[in-house]
């Protein structure tokens, strides 16, 4: 079997987006992506790869950084690097964009990503979200916090579209942005991986 985020799942079990199986008996990490799908895959160790980010403020924002990272020695960091925080005694927010990406008509598809979160835990403040062309799909409602754990969002309802997958980070207000801030790693598009 295969533990994922607390939950055991039996060997080679579809990930919730239909798109991975369980390869292995440790780790969601070890997912492979299910045969006959095509996975593009992001872990930021040469740049931002095809990811577009709103522009830094004082060095600060949405960026590749070494700080944390799940896997490598990089991952997408929102934050300044040389503060090891997202304060700059302001509200601040950013954008992070992945070109847009076609998903085969008919067919599942999904969007996973290892988070590592180090801000306020509640709704209100520091607000962070995962918008499919425009539309929320994900928030962090249910994260863990100061530690690396997946995520995976079902993309299969916009199939046959071009969509774009944003990350939008909100601190709301100029308090309490002294954590590290966000990373995020070992993020993957899937497609085509059966009706």
């Amino acid at each position: 079997n295969c533990l994922v985020a607390g939950k055991c799942y039996a060997a080679r079990a579809a990930g919730a987006g239909g798109c991975g199986v369980g390869a292995s008996a440790t780790s969601f990490s070890d997912w492979s992506t299910k045969a006959g799908a095509k996975q593009t895959a992001y872990a930021f160790e040469t740049g931002l790869g095809g990811w577009k980010t709103s522009p830094l403020v004082a060095g600060l924002g949405w960026q590749v950084d070494g700080g944390q990272a799940h896997g490598g020695k990089a991952s997408l960091y929102y934050g300044d690097p040389k503060k090891g925080s997202y304060d700059n005694g302001k509200a601040n927010k950013g954008t992070a964009s992945l070109t847009p990406v076609v998903l085969p008509a008919g067919q599942k598809a999904s969007f996973s990503f290892w988070l590592y979160l180090d801000t306020e835990s509640g709704a209100t403040h520091d607000t962070l979200s995962l918008l499919v062309s425009g539309k929320v799909v994900w928030t962090k409602a249910k994260a863990k916090y100061r530690q690396w754990h997946p995520v995976e969002v079902n993309l299969s309802a916009h199939a046959g579209k071009s969509v774009t997958i944003s990350f939008v980070f909100d601190t709301k207000d100029a308090w309490a942005n002294g954590g590290e801030g966000i990373y995020i790693d070992d993020a993957a598009v899937r497609t085509g991986c059966g009706k």
